[in-house]
């Protein structure tokens, strides 16, 4: 159960709804529920059944993105609220009968939590025109590992590495996610590849 009283952590629902319209390649609504700040209101209370509770699915966007969406903003509202409907089936007492979108000003405190990084983000990490790579490492590698991307860099290569480029201690600073940064980046192997790759 989640801290609202839901049945299922925000971040589960969330990430459900995205594989399914991932899979049905709705990319517009992938980038909305991966860029929103989401949480799960309870909006309603009825005795009825053993007592059901009416929520509400809240996502908050950057500014830019609200701008784009809204003149169809009803109508992808109600394109989410019609995915988010399974739950039902597997807590009849707990619908989400509502989906809001709405803007979130750059610099704002977000109330709900997030699946993944802001379009900015993603561009202070991977710059346009350059090759990406995200560069995976033991512990014992990582002085290697930096020199190396410092080595890249003079190559045209930007490469992401966790232990430089999150940074620690932040309450902002966005989980991230393997998909995510999966689809931004390129991949590359050392060969042979180290005895400990992970």
């Amino acid at each position: 159960m989640s801290d609202t009283g839901f049945p299922k952590p925000v971040g589960e629902v969330i990430g459900t709804i995205a594989d399914i319209f991932r899979h049905q390649g709705k990319n517009e609504i992938l980038e909305i529920l991966e860029s929103a700040h989401a949480r799960i209101d309870e909006i309603d209370y009825d005795n009825w059944n053993g007592g059901t509770y009416i929520w509400a699915l809240r996502l908050e966007v950057p500014v830019s993105l609200f701008a784009m969406l809204d003149p169809r903003l009803t109508s992808i509202e109600k394109e989410i609220e019609a995915k988010v409907r399974y739950i039902e089936r597997l807590y009849p007492n707990d619908p989400i009968r509502e989906v809001t979108i709405t803007p979130i000003a750059p610099g704002s405190t977000a109330l709900g939590s997030r699946m993944a990084p802001s379009e900015l983000e993603v561009r202070r990490l991977w710059p346009d025109g350059r090759i990406r790579v995200f560069l995976s490492h033991v512990a014992e590698h990582k002085v290697a590992v930096t020199k190396l991307k410092d080595e890249l860099a003079w190559h045209g290569v930007t490469a992401f590495v966790a232990h430089q480029d999150v940074k620690p201690g932040l309450t902002a600073q966005p989980r991230i996610r393997w998909n995510k940064w999966a689809r931004r980046g390129r991949h590359a192997l050392p060969f042979p590849p180290p005895r400990r790759f992970h």
